[in-house]
């Protein structure tokens, strides 16, 4: 599982709901760099592979952000240690994340040529303190993001969405842009229709590891049934009726650019819950 990553907050209290809204497996909080508001934030791995922009008020695009729990952020999980010859790690390339909102930024990196394995999510996070799947109504989302489809890119546009109280798994991925991505040895759970689009569900790391509903067809813009697709785990057993929604983030999970400088661009992301 990657590790997740949000930034610290500015008072207390404000910490106090963040803690409250993280796996419960726990994770590290770096200090954010950036600002709020309207303000463009610039970050580099150099600042480390994990930082931040925000936290932002960003409503009523997402109907939960309040100023202390909403972010821009590299996420470079699995990017190494940094060292004087390795400032991004040393897994990792030149990275460089610039952010107004989170519905408006923008990432430039260059990954090793013919990488396989996951490096970074770079996303926009919501974070929740434990809401009951069972009692919302509505988790919808809408993107429009733009990145490289050539053929030493492999990368997937994606959310990601952490759970609490949950079990077998508490991770689902929900892929829906796909350059030359594949979550190999997955097994496959089903297929399901939300909003008139097909979606495939699959495990990964077997029971317990992490679910994934794949678009059948790429997309880069659309609307997406986040609630009704959790729904669907919790009725085949694979996610528990007592789960809570801890984080929902939007990004790319990145392998390679093919060893070339390459562009990923969010343009438009909201995120009503109810």
């Amino acid at each position: 599982m990657k590790k997740l990553i949000v930034a610290v907050v500015a008072t207390a209290a404000a910490a106090q709901l963040a803690a409250s809204a993280l796996p419960a497996a726990g994770a590290t909080l770096p200090a954010a760099t950036g600002a709020q508001g309207n303000t463009t934030c610039t970050v580099t791995v150099v600042n480390g592979a994990d930082s931040n922009c925000g936290p932002y008020s960003y409503t009523p695009q997402i109907t939960a952000s309040n100023g202390f729990t909403t972010y821009v952020g590299i996420d470079g999980w699995a990017c190494g240690p940094a060292s004087p010859s390795h400032p991004s790690g040393t897994d990792c390339g030149p990275t460089r994340l610039t952010a107004t909102s989170p519905g408006s930024w923008h990432l430039t990196t260059k990954e090793p040529k013919g990488n396989t394995a996951v490096l970074m999510y770079p996303s926009a996070s919501q974070l929740y303190s434990n809401p009951s799947l069972s009692k919302m109504t509505a988790i919808t989302s809408g993107f429009t993001e733009s990145m490289p489809h050539t053929s030493g890119t492999i990368a997937h546009a994606a959310y990601d969405i952490f759970l609490n109280n949950s079990g077998p798994s508490n991770e689902v991925m929900i892929d829906l842009d796909n350059v030359n991505w594949s979550a190999g040895g997955s097994k496959y759970l089903g297929r399901a229709w939300f909003g008139h689009q097909l979606f495939t569900a699959y495990e990964y790391g077997g029971p317990g590891g992490e679910l994934i509903w794949r678009k059948n067809t790429s997309e880069r813009t659309g609307t997406v049934h986040i609630l009704l697709m959790l729904r669907w785990f919790q009725k085949h057993g694979f996610i528990a009726p007592t789960s809570t929604l801890g984080i929902v983030g939007f990004g790319w999970e990145i392998c390679t650019t093919g060893g070339v400088a390459q562009n990923f661009s969010v343009s438009k992301f909201w995120l009503h819950t109810n």
